[in-house]
């Protein structure tokens, strides 16, 4: 009887992990929205930010810069083929980058993708929601400036 309450048990532990998980997963999944360039501006602008439209190349609509101290983070919003086309240039730039001792993530999840590279000198993240992006690439420093900030855009 004792063993078979054990393995009752752990199937419950190992059904529940698997839905909290699955939740989470949902959750990612679900919760992210694109914000438009007038949100980027005015969320950047409150948080202390000089944000100034940048002229791009023709695959890029909508491209702006927030910078504050001796760093900036690049907005750009374009189309589904574009965005997908941008957001993997973006990171392969940055995955040349890697070295051994670098640390690196990588979230995909429909519409939603972030990767992230840190390294001895800096900090790089790019991150698309459907037809936006936001990246940059920033001393070690600024790191925690930087997510904090993707944090307030919903990003």
């Amino acid at each position: 009887m004792k063993k078979g309450l054990k393995i009752l048990l752990i199937i419950i532990v190992i059904i529940v992990i698997i839905l909290i998980g699955l939740g989470i997963f949902m959750s990612i999944k679900g919760n992210k929205k694109p914000i438009s360039t007038e949100q980027f501006i005015n969320i950047t602008t409150e948080l202390g930010y000089n944000t100034s439209k940048v002229t791009t190349s023709s695959t890029v609509i909508d491209s702006y810069t927030a910078k504050k101290d001796d760093y900036e983070i690049k907005f750009y919003s374009t189309s589904n083929e574009l965005a997908d086309k941008n957001y993997n240039r973006i990171k392969r730039k940055y995955e040349s980058i890697k070295d051994s001792t670098s640390a690196e993530t990588n979230v995909s999840v429909e519409k939603y993708s972030k990767y992230t590279l840190t390294t001895n000198e800096y900090y790089m993240v790019v991150t698309k929601i459907d037809t936006t992006l936001i990246f940059a690439k920033v001393s070690k420093n600024y790191k925690n400036n930087v997510n904090y900030t993707l944090e307030k855009l919903g990003y």
